[in-house]
This record gives structure tokens, sequence and C-alpha cells, in this order.
């Protein structure tokens, strides 16, 4: 559904995915682990509701960095670039999957084919009717 990124720290380039909100950012124990100084073991919420999207919040005294000002709540946009501590994250919409529907295809080529099939009986059997 979303995913993370993290641009800064030991885990730089990891990409995180997220499915389940909401979804606790911090040091160990927290859902996503981010074990660098200045990260606090419950640092921020990311949440996600129908009217606002996704939003992250600072928890306890910890604080989240966006554009270099200290904020304690913010709506994330895709591509929206954050800190917590001394970690630079991304937040990322994961484009959504297609379903396959390759079974449907072949459903609709086999109702064709029994339909076409069902003209050519009814043909062969009309024409040889006295």
């Amino acid at each position: 559904m979303v995913e993370l990124a993290i641009l800064s720290g030991r885990r730089a380039s990891a990409v995180i995915s997220i499915n389940r909100f909401p979804c606790t950012l911090g040091r160990s124990g927290a859902d996503v682990e981010l074990e660098e100084p200045g990260i606090a073991p419950r640092h921020a919420a990311l949440t996600r509701d129908s009217t606002n999207g996704f939003q992250l919040e600072a928890l306890g005294e910890a604080t989240v960095y966006c554009e270099g000002r200290s904020v304690r709540e913010m709506h994330l946009r895709n591509g929206e670039l954050f800190e917590l501590g001394g970690v630079r994250l991304q937040f990322r919409l994961r484009p959504a999957r297609a379903r396959n529907l390759a079974w449907l295809d072949q459903l609709a080529a086999a109702a064709v084919v029994g339909v076409f099939g069902a003209e050519i009986v009814w043909i062969l059997i009309s024409s040889s009717w006295p």
C-alpha cells in the first residue's frame, strides 16, 4: 500500500512496505524499527483515514522534521520527505497491482468457441432436415 524509503543512516537505500495502520516508527519494538541515534523507542505513528489520507504524528517528546521545520503532525503526500532523528525518509504510495484476469479472457474465448460450435451444428442439422 505505502512504502518508506530510507535515504540516510545505516539502512540507507532500504525500502519498507507498510500494509497495516496505524504503524509506529521507532527503535526496537516499533512496527518499523529504525536503530539510529536520535530515534525514540516510539518516535512517530503513521495513520490512515478516509478523509485526510495518510498522517504522520510525533509521539511523546519526539520530533519530526519536514522541510527543516519541527512539526507535531503532518499530512503525507506521495514523495514527501521527512526526518526522524538523523534519518531522512521518503513516503511513497505504492502503485496498485492489477488483478490477474487471464481466466476471464479464457472464459470469454471458450464461450465464443461454444456459441460458434453450436451455430455450426445448427446449420448442419437444418440443412439436412427434409
